[in-house]
């Protein structure tokens, strides 16, 4: 059986690493810019058992297998970690007090045992989400080219980068694809064909007619080529996020945060995640109101968000700091959600033998390889038996096209 996965993110990575278990399969990855290009290399690489609920469970599950399996903790950072919500604030208020003759004065506060290379005065609360046992990490970029390495070193799969994917290719009578025709015209057969897009399966064109409208669209900026019923109910948020270099010997430890913060009289919620190799990933701003590109490597930052992002930074502690002698990188991606919340993980019920697996939005690293796993049985074996059947039928895309 040949295999064809449009796409080498984490679900294209992870279902090719499966499919080159199982015997008799060949895998044929094509993708248009780079392994991890998009978001899978540009997330935060977050790992929590209790995510999505049941399926975060096994997903969680199989990050341990497999980080045991390909030492994910010397290649890709994988470690258990301490995760807190922590609620701050700058306002001024909360940096002074008043003396009795009206005088103002620095307010004092406990240090927080768990968090204490925090700006103890600006916070207010915290709470304890999870545990080194329940909570974890990646550097999803390193996830993914690890795991893309590894089933290309079994010889069972081939990777084509630079390669783009105009269209399917299909039967005479239309019902079943039959391949896929590249950006060069280009023909190549296949046995199944598997969509892991991310944000680009809203544009990916699924029929001829759609896929004529799209070659007339603007280079630069595509949208959605028609609302047909097989179209994929996928939309698109863009992400904002900096990396900033620190010290070996910070205090900054194994932790998650999930912050609050107000800050010039307005919310802010940034993640942050410290990672192994001595930097700490920020995340926090996002929009909607910005059309997706033609491909990740066409993706733009708002120099706007990353200036919010890197005030932040120093006023939730003085360990943060965001100059350029610090910054690794100032980024942004889109993350792909689907219109009724549910990852679309499941064969096309407009096609034959085509698969989607995509619309994960922040849980992508996370669910990534029981997303794999699932399209691994679908296509070898017609049915997954992995999670629940209840699962299945959640993350099927039957009645959610159109």
């Amino acid at each position: 059986m040949h295999v064809v996965i449009v796409g080498a993110g984490a679900m294209g990575t992870c279902t090719a690493y499966y499919l080159s278990q199982r015997d008799n399969v060949r895998v044929t990855v094509f993708e248009k810019t780079n392994v991890a290009c998009a978001s899978s290399g540009k997330a935060g690489g977050f790992l929590w058992s209790e995510g999505d609920g049941n399926l975060s469970k096994k997903s969680y599950q199989l990050h341990a297998e497999l980080a045991a399996t390909l030492n994910g903790k010397e290649f890709y950072g994988y470690r258990g970690v301490d995760t807190y919500s922590v609620t701050m604030t700058n306002e001024e208020e909360a940096d002074e007090g008043t003396t009795g003759n009206g005088n103002k004065k620095k307010a004092k506060k406990k240090v927080n045992d768990h968090v204490p290379w925090l700006n103890q005065h600006r916070v207010t609360h915290c709470d304890e989400l999870g545990t080194k046992a329940d909570t974890a990490q990646v550097h999803p970029y390193l996830f993914s080219l690890t795991v893309m390495t590894a089933a290309v070193a079994t010889g069972n799969v081939t990777l084509k980068t630079g390669t783009g994917v105009a269209r399917l290719m299909y039967s005479n009578d239309k019902q079943t694809v039959t391949g896929v025709v590249l950006d060069d015209g280009k023909q190549v057969e296949a046995d199944r064909v598997v969509l892991c897009l991310g944000p680009w399966s809203q544009t990916f064109p699924l029929d001829k007619e759609e896929a004529a409208a799209v070659q007339e669209m603007n280079d630069t900026v595509l949208r959605r080529a028609s609302s047909s019923s097989c179209s994929l109910p996928i939309e698109s948020v863009r992400a904002h996020s900096i990396v900033m270099r620190v010290p070996k010997t910070s205090p900054i430890g194994a932790q998650a945060l999930f912050t609050a913060i107000l800050h010039h009289s307005k919310m802010h919620e940034p993640e942050i995640y410290p990672r192994p190799d001595h930097t700490v990933y920020m995340c926090g701003v996002q929009d909607r109101d910005v059309a997706l590109p033609s491909s990740a490597d066409q993706v733009q930052v708002d120099p706007q968000a990353i200036a919010i992002l890197k005030e932040l930074a120093p006023t939730l502690s003085d360990h943060l700091v965001a100059d350029e002698e610090h910054m690794v990188a100032e980024q942004a991606c889109y993350l792909p959600l689907s219109c009724d919340g549910s990852p679309l993980v499941g064969k096309h019920p407009s096609f034959n033998q085509l698969y989607v697996s995509a619309g994960h939005a922040v849980w992508g690293i996370l669910l990534s390889p029981v997303s794999g796993l699932m399209m691994t049985e679908l296509l070898a074996e017609g049915e997954i038996r992995c999670v629940d059947a209840s699962l299945v039928s959640r993350l099927a895309l039957d009645d959610r096209l159109g």
